[in-house]
């Protein structure tokens, strides 16, 4: 078994071909949104909210229970929960100038049985199921939501690669030298040697306690465990609000800029017309002056290529780049080093 690890923000700038962009992924059942530049996922960025494409589909169905559906649908059923989100992508839109009643015909094949075709009227249903993305207590009918943000790793004592490990050896480091020139009479730059620097950002607080490393079961699993820790917040964000909650911790006030002018959407559950014009007018009235772009682009279809495929074109390509080779990961690598090969191999702040 030979794997490689990469984020999927990052292969999805790669698979549309920007050096930066503020990239949102609408899955089924989750949100996540991040800045990414010159392929560097800033970690106090990373949003994830427990809403998704999946929540708009139930939202419609409730919708259109409503208004007298025909036919009987157990959204449980796998062909139904299928014919739910071929309806939605079919007929949604964010599009106020599409308004009012309209007939809609859909057929539905069922193993074994003869394909029947309906007739069904429509009217703001088609509009207000995926307005809850924008409007988040619509989405409440699914059940209760809320908000992770990504916060900074307690550490590993036991890993030399740690951030925390690095932190506290280079601060320790940087007072040896200081002590020894000192004692020595020398000043910092003599001597052709190095200038140290010195982290002066604070140290997360210990945990309280420190568990053995151990096996884990799966990559997937180990990955979960080794991330940074999180934090859930009650207060749900629409999309538009994530978003700019995400920029707004960037780092520099030039990457604000640069994020607000290139929004790329990927994943599957915002596949609606029209919902890249409304996303841009809706950014463009709450954007901080000091930081509003000439103009606001946002990409839904990167390449003329489907959403869905956008990260995974990316991870394709990043595979096939040149030294690409030293990010692959040998099973037996893995079984000697476990989760602590990550810190050499992944290309990525881990």
């Amino acid at each position: 078994m030979t794997f490689c690890v990469l984020q999927d923000h990052v292969a999805a700038t790669f698979g549309a071909g920007l050096g930066y962009a503020c990239v949102v992924d609408v899955g089924d059942q989750k949100t996540s949104v991040s800045c990414v530049e010159d392929a560097i996922s800033h970690q106090a960025t990373r949003l994830r909210l427990e809403y998704g494409g999946g929540d708009v589909t139930q939202v419609l169905w409730w919708l259109l229970r409503k208004c007298g559906f025909p036919h009987p649908v157990q959204p449980n059923r796998k062909l139904d929960a299928i014919l739910l989100t071929k309806l939605k992508h079919q007929f949604c839109h964010v599009n106020l100038n599409e308004c009012g009643p309209q007939e809609k015909t859909f057929s539905i094949h069922s193993p074994g049985e003869v394909p029947s075709s309906y007739t069904i009227q429509m009217g703001d249903e088609a509009l207000l199921a995926p307005l809850g993305l924008f409007y988040p207590d619509l989405l409440r009918l699914t059940g209760p939501k809320a908000i992770v943000t990504q916060k900074p790793n307690p550490g590993d004592p036991d890993d030399p690669f740690d951030e925390g490990y690095l932190r506290e050896t280079s601060r320790r480091g940087g007072r040896e030298a200081a002590e020894a020139m000192e004692v020595g009479g020398a000043e910092v730059g003599e001597g052709g040697e190095e200038d140290i620097v010195v982290d002066d950002q604070p140290l997360p607080p210990p945990p309280s306690q420190v568990l053995p490393p151990s096996s884990a079961s799966s990559l997937s699993q180990t990955l979960r465990d080794s991330s940074s820790t999180f934090s859930v917040s009650d207060k749900l964000l629409s999309l538009e609000q994530a978003i700019l909650t995400s920029i707004d911790r960037c780092p520099s006030e030039e990457m604000k800029r640069k994020m607000y002018s290139c929004i790329l959407i990927v994943g599957g559950g915002a596949k609606f017309k029209s919902i890249d014009k409304w996303l841009q007018s809706r950014l463009a009235l709450q954007i901080p002056v000091a930081y509003r772009p000439e103009t606001i682009e946002v990409i839904t279809r990167a390449k003329d290529m489907d959403p869905c495929m956008t990260a995974w074109k990316g991870a394709a390509l990043m595979t096939c780049l040149e030294g690409s080779g030293e990010l692959w990961i040998q099973q037996a690598e893995w079984a000697k080093h476990g989760v602590k090969v990550l810190r050499e191999k992944c290309p990525f702040i881990w």
